[in-house]
C-alpha cells in the first residue's frame, strides 16, 4: 500500500507555507501535517486561499507523488525564522514580499509563482500584479498635499508600508521626527474606519485595500481622500487605482524552501498555472490566475534604505520592542530608548487607539545644552526680596541664578537632556557631585555624590544655607570606571559646563513685631522681650522684672 506524504502549507502573515514530512516534529510532539499556527493579523485571509492551497493543490499535483497539502497560519516571519525553519515544518512561504524578503535574509528561498488579484474599477475589472500606497484623510480635512502631515497623526500597518514611508520621505517628511503620532494598527479596515471617525488624520494604506474596503461597503463613500492622487483613468496601461506613491511593489509571492525537492515544486507552479478565472477556487481568493512572480529586490533596496534591518541585515520581528530596536532615524535626528519611546505618547497626553502600538516623535534632534541646572525654594519665605516656594530658575555659569531665605530649604536639580535617547546610553553619569562654599571667598566643602532618581535623568539635592551673602555651588558628572588592574581610576569626573553656579542668602526676617534674627538665622526676642514661658513659639512680649532674650525658633 502507498505511503500518503502530506505537505504542510502554512499562511504567514497572509503567508503560506509548507511540509512534506510525515514525521514527527520534537516541537509540537505531532505530525508535520497536523501543525497548527496562530491566525493574526493578516491571516485574516486565510480562508480566502484554504481552497487553494489544500483543496485545489491535494487534488490536482501529480497523484503519483501521493501528497496531500493543508493550509495553517504562523505570526510573523520572527516565527518563520525561529520556530518554523530550524524544525523544518515548513516548506513553501506564501506571503506579502516585504514579508518574504525579511525571510529571506534569514534562510535562502525560490520564488515560484505570483497571484494575479482581481479588482473591479467602475464597470471594468483589472488584473493587477503589483500595489502602490495610498495616503487617506477625511474628504474635509485641512490636509491637502503631502508635507501637511507634519505636526499629525497617521497610522499604518509594519508589513506594507515600506512604499509609502519612502514615498513621505522624499516628500520632505520623517514619519519618525515630523508626525506628531504613528500609530501602528492591526488591520487596513480599523486604520479606515479611524480616520472616518477622526481618531487619526490620515492612513497609510494599500490602494488596493482601500478600493476593495469602498466596494465592500465597509466605508461611506465620498468620506475620504487620497492625497496627491496620481491615478490617470485616460490611460489604459496606469495604475487604474487612487493612489499616491510614485513606487509600487509585487503582489504575494509563493516560494520554495531550499528543502523541497524540484519535482514537488514544478508540479504545485504547474497546477497554479492550470487555475482559470471562471475557476471556484479563483473566485474564492480574488484573483484570475497565476504568473512568474515578481523581484522581491527593490524590497530588499528600501528596507536597507529605510533602516528596518539591524548591522547584520536582518529584519528584527515586528513586535513593540522589535521596532524600537530597529528604528534608525534621518541623519539630524537620533532615537530615543525604547522606554521612552514605549511611553511617549502617553507623556506628551496623547491617547493611542485600543490594539494598536503608537509612537510620538521616537527620533527629535539632541538638545544642544546636555546637562540643565535649576535652583528651588521650597520653603516658604517672609523676605519679600526672596522668590516664593514655586519659584524656579535656570541657572547659568556665574550670574546670580536664585535668592532665597536665611535657613529655608533649597533643592538644586540636575536634568540629564539626553537621558531619553540612546545614543547617551554609553555616556551616562553614575552621579552627580555636588560641592557647595560656606562663603563665596571660604574654604569650599567635599563633593557630595547624589544619584539618579531612577528612569527620570534627574540628580536631586536639598539643601539648607544659614550664611548671609553670596554662595558658589560646583557641579561635576561622574561615571564609574570599567578599567580594572593598577592604577585604574574608580571612577571619572568632570565638572558641568554651567558649572560654577551663584546663588544669594537674604537676611532672614523674623515673624513677630520684636524679634530680631541671629547669624545662624534663628529669631530672638529684642531687649526688654521675652517669650511666655512654655512657649518656644510664642509672641514676644514685655518682660516682668527686667529685660532679657529668650531664643526661640522661627
Amino acid at each position: 500500500m502507498a505511503t500518503v506524504t502530506t505537505v504542510v502549507l502554512v499562511l504567514c502573515t497572509a503567508l503560506a507555507v509548507v511540509g512534506y514530512s510525515d514525521e514527527v516534529n520534537p516541537l509540537t510532539r505531532r505530525p508535520y501535517n497536523q501543525l497548527v499556527g496562530a491566525l493574526v493579523g493578516e491571516c485574516d485571509s486565510f480562508d480566502r486561499w484554504y481552497s487553494t492551497f489544500t483543496e485545489y493543490l491535494t487534488a490536482s499535483v501529480d497523484p503519483a507523488l501521493n501528497l496531500t497539502f493543508e493550509l495553517t497560519c504562523v505570526k510573523d516571519f520572527g516565527e518563520m525564522l525561529d520556530v518554523a525553519v530550524p524544525s523544518r515544518s515548513v516548506d513553501l512561504v506564501f506571503s506579502s514580499p516585504n514579508t518574504l524578503a525579511c525571510v529571506q535574509r534569514g534562510v535562502e528561498t525560490r520564488a515560484l509563482v505570483s497571484p494575479l488579484k482581481l479588482q473591479k474599477v467602475g464597470n471594468t475589472t483589472h488584473e493587477l500584479s503589483e500595489y502602490f500606497g495610498a495616503i487617506v484623510v477625511q474628504t474635509n480635512s485641512t490636509i491637502t498635499e503631502i508635507p501637511d502631515l507634519s505636526g499629525r497623526s497617521a497610522a499604518t500597518l509594519l508589513g506594507d508600508g515600506l512604499v509609502i514611508w519612502n514615498h513621505l520621505l522624499q516628500r520632505g517628511v520623517d514619519m519618525l521626527s515630523d508626525l506628531q503620532q504613528l500609530q501602528f494598527a492591526r488591520s487596513t479596515e480599523r486604520i479606515l474606519l479611524d480616520v472616518v471617525a477622526g481618531v487619526v488624520d490620515a492612513g497609510l494604506v494599500r490602494a488596493d485595500a482601500l478600493s476593495r474596503a469602498l466596494e465592500e461597503g465597509l466605508l461611506p463613500r465620498g468620506a475620504l481622500r487620497v492625497l496627491e492622487d496620481r491615478s490617470d483613468p485616460t490611460d489604459p496601461v496606469a495604475y487604474p487605482l487612487p493612489h499616491s506613491t510614485t513606487r509600487s511593489s509585487p503582489e504575494f509571492i509563493l516560494a520554495a524552501l531550499p528543502w523541497v525537492d524540484w519535482a514537488i515544486q514544478r508540479e504545485v507552479v504547474e497546477a497554479l498555472f492550470a487555475i482559470t478565472p471562471d475557476m471556484p477556487v479563483a473566485r474564492a481568493a480574488g484573483y484570475t490566475r497565476w504568473v512568474s512572480p515578481g523581484s522581491v529586490g527593490k524590497v530588499l533596496e528600501l528596507q536597507n534604505i529605510m533602516g528596518v534591518t539591524n548591522e547584520e541585515y536582518k529584519c528584527l520581528p515586528p513586535t513593540e520592542d522589535g521596532v524600537c530596536s530597529v528604528l534608525v532615524c534621518s541623519p539630524g535626528t537620533v532615537k530615543k530608548t525604547c522606554p521612552a519611546i514605549m511611553s511617549g505618547c502617553a507623556a506628551q497626553g496623547i491617547p493611542c487607539p485600543q490594539g494598536a502600538f503608537c509612537m510620538c516623535q521616537p527620533c527629535e534632534e539632541l538638545p544642544e545644552t546636555r546637562f540643565t541646572i535649576t535652583l528651588e525654594a521650597l520653603t516658604t519665605t517672609q523676605n519679600p526680596t526672596a522668590p516664593l516656594s514655586s519659584d524656579t530658575m535656570q541657572c547659568s555659569k556665574m550670574t546670580p541664578c536664585l535668592e532665597m531665605e536665611q535657613g529655608h530649604m533649597m533643592q538644586a536639580t540636575v536634568t540629564d537632556g539626553w537621558f531619553n535617547f540612546a545614543a547617551s546610553d554609553s555616556s551616562r553619569p553614575d552621579a552627580i557631585e555636588f560641592k557647595n562654599d560656606a562663603q563665596i571667598d571660604g574654604s569650599l566643602s567635599s563633593w557630595t555624590p547624589v544619584p539618579e532618581v531612577p528612569g527620570t535623568g534627574e540628580f536631586v539635592l536639598n539643601f539648607t544655607h544659614i550664611a548671609v551673602g553670596a554662595h558658589l555651588m560646583q557641579v561635576r558628572r561622574c561615571t564609574n570606571s570599567t578599567q580594572e588592574g593598577e592604577g585604574a581610576q574608580p571612577q571619572r569626573c568632570e565638572e558641568l559646563d554651567v558649572s560654577p553656579l551663584l546663588y544669594l542668602v537674604q537676611q532672614r526676617i523674623c515673624p513677630g513685631a520684636h524679634e530680631v534674627p541671629r547669624g545662624d538665622g534663628t529669631c530672638v526676642c529684642v531687649g526688654g522681650f521675652e517669650r511666655p514661658k512654655g512657649s518656644p513659639l510664642g509672641e514676644c512680649t514685655a518682660a516682668g522684672g527686667g529685660a532679657r532674650a529668650v531664643i526661640g525658633d522661627a
